[in-house]
């Protein structure tokens, strides 16, 4: 069954056996157990938004849900009552409403949610990456690592959650209002994400706030734009430098002040996001240590070095990753 991008799906239950088929269906891998009772009341609405989901959550006698981990992506839970335990690695962190916690998806194995109200916002780590490289005017090499407690009556909070209110009111009830929708939701999913990337800390903030030093001159953006058009063959600073028009000197300044980096040091974020992307490409064939090669690597070592320090994991976990979220 083909289930549109855009719907909203409704699990309400005590029944356990109900609750799991329910969920299977919904979120294949993903299981749910009873509270510290035994017994199960689930009241669960999901909320599909293109590239935005939520879920509001209310429960009478608390729920365990341990997560299949193919969601490549960012978690807001909002804990308006309640309390919540996380498993992450092999350690159990715990919140207790009100409170926001801010998680990677991959990250937490294990949720357990005690009886209460909540509301979760995931959002896909590809859209929001794309979201803060336009931001930025620079390539993410990257996870974001947003601080994991945010407070709860942040304003940020506040006004994301009117604007996820807003965007459930465009959810279309039939067919012909879908194209419409589509194009709102996109829009209030841009001011979510950039609520989310402007008002919780993370290790891009320092590079947030030098952005509003303005818009890059001319020929940073020239040299930029002739860096991701050619990163994959030999390039030199002083090539760089004659595509801008400008000296060594000067690209080397302008990079410094608008990219917080030099262009050699960009130039190899925008090559390894190339071998990341690459990576969780579903059609390649190639081997790890070709697609390094494609992107200019060649001392393989420093490469899965620089990998893991980018994106907190190795190259063959990256495809591993991207192969078990295809099934």
């Amino acid at each position: 069954m083909t289930h549109s991008p855009i719907r909203t799906e409704t699990i309400v239950t005590d029944d356990l056996v109900e609750a799991r088929n329910l969920l299977q269906e919904s979120f294949p891998g993903a299981s749910v157990h009873p509270g510290p009772s035994g017994e199960l009341q689930l009241d669960l609405q999901t909320d599909y938004m293109g590239g935005l989901v939520t879920h509001r959550l209310s429960t009478a006698t608390g729920v365990k849900f341990r997560s299949p981990g193919k969601f490549d992506g960012y978690i807001l839970a909002i804990l308006d009552e309640g309390g919540l335990e996380l498993e992450m690695g092999r350690k159990w962190r715990e919140h207790a409403a009100p409170a926001c916690i801010m998680v990677e998806a991959a990250r937490v194995s294990r949720w357990r949610w005690r009886q209460g109200r909540y509301e979760i916002v995931l959002i896909d780590a590809v859209l929001m990456h794309s979201r803060l490289a336009q931001l930025l005017e620079r390539p993410v090499a990257q996870r974001i690592q947003f601080e994991s407690n945010v407070p709860y009556q942040a304003q940020g909070v506040g006004v994301a959650r009117e604007i996820i209110k807003a965007a459930r009111m465009c959810i279309p009830h039939d067919a012909s209002q879908f194209h419409c929708a589509q194009e709102v939701l996109r829009s209030l999913q841009d001011a979510v994400m950039q609520l989310m990337l402007e008002t919780i800390p993370h290790n891009y903030s320092i590079y947030m706030a030098h952005r509003h030093a303005g818009l890059a001159p001319k020929h940073v953006r020239r040299a930029t734009d002739y860096i991701h058009a050619n990163a994959n063959l030999l390039i030199s600073l002083e090539e760089i430098a004659n595509v801008a028009h400008v000296s060594v000197r000067t690209l080397q300044a302008g990079f410094s002040r608008f990219k917080g980096l030099t262009p050699m040091a960009y130039l190899k974020q925008v090559r390894l996001e190339g071998v990341y992307a690459d990576l969780r490409s579903a059609n390649e064939q190639r081997s790890i240590a070709e697609i390094a090669r494609h992107w200019r690597f060649g001392h393989l070592g420093q490469f899965a070095q620089d990998y893991r320090r980018a994106f907190g994991q190795s190259p063959s976990e990256t495809r591993r990753t991207a192969k078990q979220a295809e099934h």
